[in-house]
């Protein structure tokens, strides 16, 4: 089992100069910390895996399908 510091995590993201950052890959499974401004749009595309989103702090919505 892995745990995280998730202030460490988001200053590694941060060095990297990065909105996301992975922390864990295993088969069918990745892990990772990605950070979107006020106001930001994800602009990820489609992934073959399911997602899951966990909102830490503010608001988030998820609309599926098309815009």
């Amino acid at each position: 089992m892995s745990a995280f510091d998730l202030s460490e995590v988001d200053r590694q993201r941060r060095q990297a100069n990065k909105p996301y950052l992975e922390l864990l890959r295993a088969p069918g499974l990745s892990l990772g910390l990605y950070v979107l401004p006020p106001g930001g749009t994800d602009t990820q595309g489609p992934h073959g895996e399911d997602e899951v989103y966990h909102v830490i702090r503010g608001r988030g919505r998820f609309r599926l399908g098309a815009a």
